[in-house]
């Protein structure tokens, strides 16, 4: 497992901007630190229709994690998204992906878009992404 613990919380979601520009193929946004309204990285500053949110809770337990998305939903609600995404700097296991899944299943196509730090890892490691 490559070592995220050196990274701020504005590098790790300039990592995941790069991550997630390769995994969809279009182009994601950043945005000035502050309170950002739900929205850590989008596809379109108008029509929002991909929104990712960046976790960066690498020294914190899951349920600080959980915690925190749970207050996300109703800013999500509000955003209504086509596809929305969750990365996170934290290893999860099957049922906590699955519970952050059906938290917010209505903006998500399935599991796999929670990013978690094991699928961050396979994603940095593999020759193809060299580039990022």
């Amino acid at each position: 497992m490559l070592n995220y613990g050196n990274l701020n919380d504005v590098e790790f979601e300039y990592l995941c901007q790069d991550i997630m520009q390769e995994k969809l193929g279009v182009e994601i946004h950043r945005f000035a630190v502050g309170c950002d309204g739900g929205i850590d990285l989008c596809d379109n500053v108008h029509t929002k229709n991909v929104i990712v949110q960046v976790k960066h809770y690498h020294k914190s337990n899951v349920e600080q994690l959980m915690s925190s998305l749970k207050k996300e939903l109703k800013k999500v609600k509000a955003l209504n998204p086509k596809h929305y995404y969750i990365c996170c700097s934290k290893s999860l296991t099957p049922m906590k992906i699955e519970e952050i899944y059906n938290l917010f299943s209505d903006f998500m196509d399935s599991p796999s878009n929670v990013v978690t730090l094991d699928d961050i890892d396979s994603f940095l490691i593999s020759e193809e992404n060299i580039n990022v």
